[in-house]
């Protein structure tokens, strides 16, 4: 045979090849959906947001969350020190597919609410309370009781003594 036909065959061979290949891999890359979870869509300043990442097949990840603080893992928490608008987006590849590149919603970060603290406490004042002298007769001397018949529980009056009988 002639070497040119020969040459030919192996080029459309080849082609045939590559085509096959690159549809195969064309539709595994298009039958990989990324599949990731934000926590939160707002938040304040300082507060962290938690991702996930369950595409099926992934092997690595590369995590962009709109400041200089990138992750590779697959789920973690993040926290954003600056307010405003931070697109968070996901560069997945697995084993099957190169890299896939998909963006989340947007997280707004708001300025913290401020606490107001009084820090003038008000006096509380005690209620006065109005001393009152004593009654005069709290200062008598007991009234003695009668005597009625006598036994050792007997009191003494200011009768004199009193005689106990036995």
């Amino acid at each position: 045979m002639d070497k040119r036909i020969l040459l030919m065959i192996a080029i459309v061979n080849a082609a045939a090849i590559s085509v096959f290949f690159m549809k195969k891999a064309s539709a595994s890359h298009a039958t990989v959906t990324p599949s990731f979870i934000i926590d939160k869509d707002k938040i304040f300043v300082g507060d962290s947001i938690t991702f996930t990442d369950n595409t099926k097949g992934a092997v690595s990840w590369k995590w962009e969350f709109g400041d200089s603080e990138p992750s590779n893992k697959r789920t973690g928490t993040h926290t954003f020190l600056d307010i405003g608008k931070h697109r968070v987006t996901v560069t997945i590849t697995g084993g099957t597919f190169g890299p896939l590149v998909d963006s989340s919603k947007e997280i707004l970060v708001l300025e913290a609410p401020k606490l107001v603290v009084d820090t003038v406490k008000p006096v509380v004042e005690a209620p006065k309370v109005e001393k009152k002298a004593p009654a005069p007769e709290a200062h008598a001397k007991p009234k003695p009781r009668p005597h009625t018949g006598g036994g050792d529980d007997a009191l003494p009056t200011d009768n004199g003594p009193t005689e106990i009988k036995h």
